[in-house]
């Protein structure tokens, strides 16, 4: 009896130890990176590709939400300039977690993206594959791909609407609304089968959050959709249906969707909000979700402003600093990089 208890009391005191140690050493490892990313960057900084930043915190929790003007290429001119992709590979470690608007399939990543002549889009691209290849190695991971909009559909909504007068394209498209929207239909429980298999795992994560606000209220805004416009519409093809509802165009931003919404009686805009909805949501259960005390979120603007409103309102993160260049400006200023780290 007595050798247990010595053996369970020197195994309590060894796990102490190990651990103290474990976390000296952590901490050591910390303050030198963060030393060394000061050393080499300038406490004050220009970062071009980013046209606003908003940091949040909530609890031990920050949020540093960067947004992107996809087109923009005003930027900055002086020394102590550097693009976004620098800052990420220089901030890329085991105690920060980036997500980016970079597609969730693998499939899709070789395809021909907008924007692709654009310099700071390229130059993010190519850090993010840079990035996936050294997560393959080393079989650990810190950068999360947040585009899941690919997964739900083989073709993208914008290339239908673009081929309406192009009878060629869709003279062996044979395809009904049904097919088109199936896996959108699969993930919010109206048919029992699925396509993409990516969509088969963003229901499995979606599940465990069906009980949360956002979750509720996304399902609310798709069974509206799909009542308003689906439902009686699912057998006819997809030609068809599009010139059916051919009212394109005319979106109107509404910021805290899917808890807030207009425009409800236009196709194409319901369907953008929503289709951004189902992304965003995502993106919400890995802020919320990950065991990290800094998130890096790099996304288009639209997004990055309706994740911080509704991070602030319904999540109750606060905010801790915001920063934006004016007169069409793509890059902000940083006095302090502390503000982020």
């Amino acid at each position: 009896m007595n050798n247990e208890m010595n053996n369970e009391i020197n195994n309590e005191i060894n796990n102490e130890i190990n651990n103290e140690i474990n976390n000296e050493i952590n901490n050591e490892i910390n303050n030198e990176i963060n030393n060394e990313i000061n050393n080499e960057i300038n406490n004050e900084i220009n970062i071009s590709g980013v046209i606003k930043l908003s940091v949040l915190e909530k609890k031990n929790k920050k949020v540093n939400i960067f947004y992107d003007d996809h087109s923009n290429i005003n930027y900055s001119k002086k020394k102590n300039n550097i693009f976004i992709d620098e800052l990420f590979s220089k901030l890329y470690n085991d105690n920060n977690v980036f997500l980016v608007e970079e597609p969730f399939n693998e499939k899709n990543e070789n395809l021909d993206f907008l924007w692709s002549d654009v310099k700071h889009v390229v130059k993010s691209r190519k850090f993010y594959k840079e990035i996936v290849r050294k997560c393959n190695k080393e079989k650990k991971c810190f950068i999360y791909p947040v585009d899941i909009r690919l997964s739900l559909f083989d073709i993208s909504l914008e290339e239908l609407i673009e081929n309406l007068n192009n009878n060629n394209y869709f003279k062996d498209l044979n395809l009904t609304v049904n097919d088109y929207f199936n896996d959108l239909l699969y993930l919010f429980d109206i048919t029992k089968n699925y396509n993409n298999r990516n969509v088969l795992t963003i229901k499995k994560i979606f599940e465990i959050f069906k009980n949360n606000i956002y979750y509720k209220y996304l399902k609310y805004r798709f069974e509206i959709f799909h009542n308003k416009f689906l439902k009686k519409n699912l057998n006819i093809d997809i030609l068809t249906f599009l010139i059916k509802n051919n009212n394109f165009n005319n979106f109107l931003f509404c910021k805290g969707y899917p808890f807030y919404n207009i425009n409800i009686n236009n196709f194409e805009d319901q369907y953008d909000k929503l289709i951004n909805g189902i992304m965003e949501f995502y993106i919400i259960i890995l802020i919320i979700g990950l065991n990290k005390k800094n998130i890096f979120l790099y996304t288009g603007s639209y997004h990055s402003s309706n994740i911080n409103f509704i991070l602030k309102k319904i999540f109750n993160f606060n905010k801790i600093y915001n920063i934006q260049k004016k007169n069409n400006k793509n890059y902000i200023n940083i006095i302090d990089l502390k503000i982020i780290l």
